[in-house]
């Protein structure tokens, strides 16, 4: 199966198309895309005006797709793989969509993320506390393998230096 297809019918259902609406409205200055899946949402904040890096797994079927939107549409987004972090930049906003659980070490990519935000930058992130033990079926996923707990509490991230504006909204305060 061609993954690209799956994520992109997952982005087109009403729930994700009213939260990635609520994301592009969150959004402000520089955006990192991480784990910028097929690239729509950096395409999407790229419209609007924001000078956005995406980054994804390098070589994988989402990133070449991702290229190709991005050609196709000529957009100026930044593309860069995993084996690239030590050149990010800083960024006003950090924006990590159902990928914190697929992470080997999310304490790592949060503090990461805190190093890698402008003074009281926006991190808008889901699944941080993610358990799958504790995960209720409410609804079938499209793809479930992969998940794995994250580890990750309030407590830290305020440790870290964040603080929660909502359940996805976090803000540097430090």
């Amino acid at each position: 199966p061609y993954y690209p297809l799956h994520l992109a019918y997952w982005h087109m259902t009403l729930q994700q198309r009213r939260f990635r609406n609520w994301v592009l409205k969150q959004s402000k200055g520089s955006v990192l895309d991480y784990g910028g899946g097929i690239g729509d949402l950096s395409l999407r904040l790229w419209r609007r005006g924001h000078k956005v890096t995406y980054l994804e797994v390098g070589g994988s079927q989402n990133m070449r797709f991702a290229r190709f939107l991005f050609s196709r549409d000529g957009a100026e987004i930044k593309v860069m793989s995993l084996e690239e972090l030590s050149k990010l930049d800083i960024y006003d906003t950090i924006v990590c969509i159902d990928v914190i659980e697929h992470v080997p070490d999310p304490k790592e990519t949060i503090r990461m993320f805190h190093e890698h935000l402008s003074h009281h930058g926006r991190l808008i992130a889901t699944n941080i506390f993610y358990n799958q033990a504790n995960q209720k079926v409410a609804r079938k996923r499209i793809v479930a393998k992969g998940h794995s707990a994250t580890g990750l509490s309030r407590v830290f991230m305020r440790e870290v230096g964040f603080r929660e504006l909502n359940g996805f909204l976090w803000t540097k305060d430090s």
